[in-house]
């Protein structure tokens, strides 16, 4: 079987194209992630300095760059939904496609490995997107607990109390959550969700399976074969 020079190249073109996206989308995910604890620090030294400096800053300025992180944060969720929709029906029709060409060669074992290879590295792909997904969300959570604490420290101003009470307000409405279509979040839950439909798409593909696989598995060999020669 020959394999087309532009088939070559036009799928490793779609391979650095996603991995490209997947590795600069991890990266802003784990950036912003940092940036978050830094702005914690940030609080936690306030808190200790007692609202209007002494080592800790001052606490409307503190407002203004969990403001400012929160916004950005929330910029960044409106523009990357956009991406991450068409990705998640990518993974979904990836592990599909898996599991179809799974069930069409289990009487092949020299099939099984590549395929089981490729559906484990989309996992761990998406995975990685979840993973920091995830902590992003907890770090949004971390930085309401240390305004709350700043809030509630005794060291804190009366003057102070409406702004803090604000930005918590503000920090509840806008969550770091990285939304897909409006109705689900990036995570875990997302990923188990996924993989969970892809199985029963796979366990009903193979409760369902023809008797005479094998023949099927050559007739898709022959239509591959005969299409690939064309080139």
């Amino acid at each position: 079987m020959t394999t087309s020079p532009y088939y070559v190249t036009l799928e490793a073109t779609m391979n650095r194209r996603v991995k490209a996206w997947l590795l600069n989308t991890a990266r802003t995910l784990k950036n912003y992630t940092l940036y978050y604890c830094l702005v914690i620090n940030v609080l936690q030294n306030t808190r200790g300095g007692g609202g209007e400096g002494d080592g800790g800053g001052d606490v409307r300025e503190v407002v203004k760059l969990c403001d400012s992180l929160v916004h950005v944060t929330s910029l960044f969720n409106q523009v990357f939904s956009s991406t991450l929709t068409p990705r998640c029906g990518l993974f979904l029709a990836s592990l599909l496609c898996s599991g179809y060409l799974l069930c069409l060669s289990l009487h092949f074992t020299r099939n099984i490995v590549p395929i089981t290879w490729y559906t484990f590295s989309e996992v761990l792909r998406f995975c990685l997107l979840c993973h920091l997904a995830d902590s992003l969300r907890q770090a949004h959570l971390a930085l309401e607990d240390a305004v709350w604490s700043l809030h509630q420290h005794l060291g804190t101003t009366h003057q102070h109390y409406p702004l803090l009470t604000a930005l918590i307000t503000r920090l509840n409405a806008r969550p770091a959550h990285i939304t897909v279509l409006g109705v689900g979040v990036l995570g875990k839950q997302l990923l188990v969700s996924l993989v969970n439909t892809a199985l029963t798409y796979t366990a009903i593909l193979y409760q369902y399976r023809p008797d005479n696989l094998p023949s099927v598995v050559d007739l898709l060999q022959n239509i591959t074969n005969r299409r690939y020669d064309n080139f």
